[in-house]
Order: C-alpha cells, then sequence, then structure tokens
C-alpha cells in the first residue's frame, strides 16, 4: 500500500512538472572498466590478481524534470563487464536497467546516484542470472544536445552462485564462500535526440 502511494505521488510530480520542465529522449555510449573485487577472502586462500577488463555499453535515457534542479533519468543498456586475470579474461554482457536520481548544481553539471539492475545474457551455469548495485556520477554539458558523464558502478550481488567458490573442510562442512561482485567505471557520451 505505501509503495503503491509513493508511486502515485511520484508520477503526479513527473506529469505536474511536464508542464514546466522538457523530458529528454536520447542515447548513450562509451567506454567501461570492470573487474571483480573479493570481499571475504579467506585466511588460507591466495586470489589471483584481477585486473580491470575495457569494454563498452551502449543504450538510451529517459531524462525526467521534477523541477529545475532535480530529474529522475531511467537508462536500458547493454553494458559488457567481466575481468582480466592472469592470462584469461571473463566477458559477462549484461542487460542493465538503471534509475538515476540527479541534481543540477549549475546548468553544466549534474551529479546523480540511483540503483542498477542486471540480466545476464550469456552465462554459464554457475553464473548467477541478476546482478544489482549502486551507481553514483556525474555527467557535464558540452553542448546543448551533448553530454560527457562519468560513472562508478558498486556491485552488491556475486556473480557466482551460492554453491560455487565454497571452501569446506577434511569432512566437507562449509567454511566459507568467496562473494565476487562487480566495480565498474564508465566514461560515456549522451546525445539528446528528441525534446518533449
Amino acid at each position: 500500500m505505501k509503495k503503491s502511494l509513493l508511486l502515485i505521488v511520484m508520477l503526479s510530480i513527473v506529469i505536474t512538472n511536464q508542464t514546466n520542465a522538457q523530458s529528454k529522449v536520447g542515447i548513450k555510449g562509451g567506454l567501461n572498466l570492470s573487474k571483480l573485487t573479493i570481499l571475504n577472502e579467506p585466511d588460507n586462500y591466495t586470489s589471483p590478481d584481477m585486473d580491470y577488463r575495457t569494454s563498452f555499453h551502449i543504450g538510451g535515457f529517459w531524462n525526467i524534470p521534477l523541477n529545475e534542479k532535480l530529474f529522475v533519468q531511467p537508462e536500458l543498456q547493454y553494458s559488457n563487464k567481466g575481468v582480466k586475470s592472469q592470462g584469461y579474461t571473463t566477458k559477462l554482457p549484461y542487460l542493465v536497467l538503471p534509475v538515476m536520481i540527479g541534481f543540477k548544481p549549475t546548468e553544466l553539471l549534474q551529479i546523480e546516484g540511483g540503483v542498477e539492475l542486471g540480466y545476464l545474457l550469456k552465462y554459464t551455469a554457475y553464473h548467477n542470472d541478476f546482478d544489482y548495485g549502486i551507481d553514483l556520477g556525474a555527467t557535464f554539458s558540452i553542448t546543448d544536445e551533448i553530454k560527457a558523464g562519468v560513472r562508478y558502478n558498486l556491485g552488491l550481488n556475486s556473480i557466482y552462485g551460492k554453491e560455487d567458490l565454497q571452501f569446506t573442510d577434511d569432512n566437507g562442512n562449509l567454511i566459507d564462500q568467496l562473494i565476487l561482485p562487480h566495480r565498474v567505471l564508465q566514461f560515456s557520451l549522451y546525445y539528446d535526440l528528441i525534446k518533449m
């Protein structure tokens, strides 16, 4: 009930403010630097060196002003994540849905934060299908239609399933399980296609 009421209030704010500010629909794309981080490395385990993997992301966005300073921006992207480690590369292509809430301290600068949900498009049996995390970033307007941005994605879900990467004692009792979420730094260019 509370969620429904909150959704109605948010939609009312958006619809009311549409007469005062223009929504923008556009495309974005750019560079991903992604890696995995071990959150709970056991004492007797030596992890492999993990380096950033260079890849890309591409997609679209809808910038919805709430007032002159605040906006909501849902996006849909193809984002290639993964890691490079000791001679091998793990490629993990995701369909991601970031939903950002932003603040415009000036006409040229936007600061944003939000959540990101992802679905792994190509995976093996031991990878989790779904990913989620927190995004923080900023964009800078180059022209009226073009912006450049940087964003950091802090993954909160391990890419591996519960049964994978487990450590057991000699009797088979579970000691620990590795938790490996994504860490992704994105550099993007945004282009406004439509103003509504």
